[in-house]
């Protein structure tokens, strides 16, 4: 089967870090597996005038530029296309006129009231819908068939994330991410009434504008290794906006979980499906500041009495990358 990956962290630069040891594997979400399957996948950026230039006009959603039109003949090659934009009207129609497999992957955005059309319409033309939580597939399965809403669980590279050498006591609290649906401001204001230094890690000048001026040290450009580095030293936030449908915080949750890290998470409840606090897991409502500081302190005075091992326990055997990739490569071979 020829499949095609248009996902932005799907790159073929990725793939060279990877194989490096730099990148996890989690960041492919199923293409290296699909390849050791036998399968021929391929990235945007490796096809023939499948330019980076395209792919922007692809991910400006909406967008049905010509040229746009003219790059997608490169389709005809391909049995499955796999998207992850849920407003990508182009790929969506283009492959049903060439009646080719249209999968979109992490399909849940919050979107503005006049763009809930649109995305019903590609959500139409899509032959499945990949999501990550019960949350969201009970949501989906109330507007289309549920035969063509999977539940994918999400998962980490356990083995790229294990820290070998912790320190004893952390000495951070650190906040990941560049989504707008993490609230930082509420982290600024809340690290600012507690012990430990604290520190934002981050790549989004949106999210960096919005915290500075705290008191916080920002992080920017990290590598993965950094980062893995970062976690063995860190009690971990994960800041969730209030009423977030999206599974924003995820990634860090169990990133953190897989190195170690004790971790304070927003009750949210795609958060809430995949861990508990008997999984090691510190719960605050969201917005809600002295909760989280609370928390905070919490977790800075009694981070003895957390158990490091749980939370890598609980990664390798119920939230690997390897789960995901299986889940994933099965809801693709299904629809030949």
């Amino acid at each position: 089967m020829r499949i095609l990956y248009l996902y932005p962290s799907a790159r073929f630069q990725e793939e060279e870090r990877f194989r490096q040891g730099l990148v996890p594997e989690n960041r492919f979400y199923g293409l290296i597996a699909l390849r050791r399957r036998g399968h021929e996948v391929d990235y945007c950026d490796q096809i023939h005038r499948c330019s980076d230039s395209m792919v922007a006009r692809v991910w400006r959603r909406h967008d049905l530029n010509p040229s746009a039109w003219r790059a997608w003949r490169e389709l005809k090659g391909y049995d499955v296309v796999i998207v992850k934009d849920m407003l990508a009207l182009t790929p969506a129609l283009v492959c049903w006129f060439q009646e080719r497999n249209c999968l979109f992957l992490d399909c849940f955005q919050q979107v503005h009231q006049w763009q809930l059309p649109l995305q019903r319409t590609v959500a139409g033309l899509a032959d499945r819908l990949m999501v990550f939580s019960k949350y969201q597939s009970e949501l989906w399965t109330r507007k289309l068939d549920s035969r063509r809403v999977q539940m994918i669980p999400f998962g980490i590279d356990a083995r790229f994330f294990q820290v070998k050498e912790r320190r004893g006591q952390p000495d951070l609290f650190m906040c990941v991410g560049t989504d707008k649906r993490k609230d930082y401001r509420l982290f600024a204001e809340a690290a600012a009434r507690t012990p430990l230094r604290s520190v934002v890690v981050t790549s989004s000048r949106r999210v960096a504008d919005e915290v500075r001026g705290h008191g916080l040290e920002l992080l920017r450009n990290v590598t993965y290794p950094e980062l893995r580095t970062l976690y063995g030293r860190s009690i971990v936030v994960v800041p969730v906006l209030p009423d977030t449908d999206y599974p924003t915080g995820l990634t860090t949750l169990l990133e953190a979980l897989a190195s170690g890290a004790l971790v304070i998470a927003a009750r949210t409840p795609i958060l809430e499906e995949y861990v508990s606090k008997e999984d090691g897991v510190l719960f605050y409502e969201p917005g809600d500041e002295i909760d989280l500081v609370e928390r905070m302190r919490y977790a800075a005075a009694c981070w003895q009495h957390y158990d490091p091992e749980v939370g890598p326990a609980l990664v390798r055997t119920r939230y690997s990358s390897e789960r995901m990739d299986e889940a994933i490569a099965e809801v693709i071979e299904a629809i030949k």
